[in-house]
């Protein structure tokens, strides 16, 4: 039993390229396949056939703080609205209109908060925009496919 050349542990695989005289495991080969970016071996520079590198676009968040901003302020605006809403509608029309006017008053300021929640909203977007920051970025990330490596 020999080494592998690449983590020097005990391997009984022989190299799949020109440098058969070597020794190195699957999974060895494969993570300096994915260190070099190349499908080459990297001693005899011969190129493997059943792998091919691939590259994928994923969006990756950044700047979580303008992100988090954004949901906040449009979703409170909403439940602030709505519920300003709901309250001046459901007791502006009650007949007892002294108990009621501490509700509808309360149910205004809410509308109020919310109009104030969507100005925040519309004011980081605008600066977001005109700053030029990007919330998300995609980013390439590398896929290796392989059957088998082979020569």
């Amino acid at each position: 039993m020999s080494e592998c050349y690449i983590c020097l542990e005990p391997c009984n695989n022989t190299s799949k390229c020109l440098c058969n005289e070597l020794y190195v495991h699957d999974k060895c080969l494969l993570q300096n396949i994915l260190r070099s970016n190349s499908n080459q071996c990297s001693i005899c520079k011969n190129e493997y056939k059943n792998v091919t590198i691939k590259y994928t676009n994923i969006c990756v968040c950044q700047n979580r703080i303008y992100i988090a901003i954004l949901i906040m302020t449009s979703v409170g605006s909403v439940i602030l609205y709505g519920s300003g809403l709901f309250l001046v509608i459901k007791y502006l029309d009650k007949t007892n209109y002294k108990e009621n006017l501490l509700l509808v008053i309360s149910g205004s300021i809410l509308m109020f908060l919310g109009i104030i929640n969507m100005f925040i909203y519309i004011n980081t977007y605008k600066y977001i925009k005109n700053n030029n920051i990007a919330l998300c970025k995609l980013k390439k990330k590398k896929i290796v496919i392989r059957n088998d490596i082979i020569v």
